[in-house]
């Protein structure tokens, strides 16, 4: 995962002097380029949707203010190409739903990617088995409910909320835990608040802001000393 946050950076620099094509059919590995949202391949089943208001406000604004292109440049997604063509993103999740549920053109709505793995040539199964492998996805639904490959949701607009995976990432924000190069890393978070007990039924904010306070207590307890990036007790 250090050689992929690496690649991710010196990318990302790279795309502030340099213009990104569109993906061809076999782009090399490594590659950065961009496709439209229709040709993503989620390989999670749920989103946090507390963050997704302020997310569309955020595509919007810069999109009117013609800064659009730069900040795709900077949230690139990690790729994988599949037996079926489809470019299967690893992180950004949230970043192309936001887009994709955005008041700007359709020609717009893209993602810039740089390929992790051509695994185009990879039966079905050895290409879910690397996937699991290399932990590239996340095989567990809202309920935190292990689900099979197969299961995945196959476009971004079919992702659900997870209220706790919403809880998570305000969780981060107010500083309970440290965000870190660790792949799903708010979903193992999401999962642990709901086993202590905490009950969430929506990413209402108003739902969220009511079990806060005891989340974060949790967050620094020693039963979540196991998670990652946790601050210490």
């Amino acid at each position: 995962m250090k050689h992929l946050a690496l690649v991710l950076i010196l990318w990302t620099f790279a795309l502030q002097f340099a213009e990104a094509k569109e993906c061809p059919s076999r782009p090399r590995i490594n590659d950065t380029c961009y496709v439209s949202l229709e040709k993503i391949h989620p390989t999670q089943f749920s989103l946090g949707m507390v963050s997704m208001t302020s997310r569309i406000e955020k595509v919007q604004d810069v999109y009117q203010e013609g800064e659009l292109k730069k900040y795709l440049k900077k949230n690139i997604a990690p790729a994988i190409i599949g037996p079926d063509g489809r470019f299967y993103i690893t992180d950004k999740h949230h970043t192309s739903y936001s887009i994709l549920n955005s008041d700007i053109p359709h020609s717009k709505k893209r993602l810039y990617l740089t390929i992790l793995h051509d695994w185009k040539t990879l039966s079905k199964s050895e290409f879910e088995s690397l996937m699991v492998k290399n932990n590239y996805v996340w095989l567990k639904d809202r309920n935190y409910r292990y689900r099979h490959f197969s299961k995945l949701p196959a476009c971004l607009k079919a992702l659900t909320d997870d209220p706790y995976r919403s809880l998570a990432w305000k969780v981060r924000k107010n500083k309970g835990f440290t965000k870190i190069n660790f792949s799903f890393q708010e979903f193992y978070w999401g999962e642990f608040f709901k086993q202590q007990g905490i009950h969430l039924e929506s990413s209402d904010e108003w739902e969220i802001e009511a079990v806060l306070e005891d989340a974060m207590k949790l967050a620094k307890s020693k039963a979540a000393q196991h998670l990652p990036g946790h601050k210490g007790l």
